[in-house]
């Protein structure tokens, strides 16, 4: 027989099962948000990192600014699907944040570089590595 939660007579099987839906959600946003950094890196930096660094448009940064912020929303909009009350949502939140972020790095580690151990030194995101 399954346990039920106080929260909504709803089961810890179907809790268990919205998270690891919600997990699979957070790594596939972690994969576009590696996507788009690929290819930021190879429209601006087609010749790598170096100093000083390129800027980028101002448009561009708005846009980007604004992507940061939809995936943020994204989080919160299934933290908050998935969650019951105010501390619940929060905690939802803060675990699918954390996978997004692992996930986006360990993608940027891979496309970026090609090396597969993380004690290599090399850098994700849009920071040049400096040696």
């Amino acid at each position: 027989m399954r346990s039920s939660n106080k929260y909504h007579g709803r089961s810890e099987v179907n809790q268990r099962s919205s998270l690891i839906w919600a997990s699979f959600f957070a790594i596939a946003i972690a994969f576009v948000e590696a996507a788009v950094v690929v290819y930021l890196r190879k429209l601006y930096y087609p010749g790598g990192f170096g100093f000083p660094l390129k800027m980028i448009p101002q448009s561009i940064l708005w846009i980007e600014l604004g992507r940061e912020l939809a995936t943020i929303i994204m989080l919160m909009a299934v933290a908050g699907l998935i969650g019951h009350h105010f501390r619940q949502k929060l905690a939802y939140f803060a675990f699918l944040f954390g996978m997004w972020d692992i996930f986006t790095m360990c993608g940027l580690k891979f496309t970026l570089t090609g090396h597969h151990s993380f004690l290599s030194g090399t850098s994700c995101f849009l920071f040049p590595y400096p040696g």
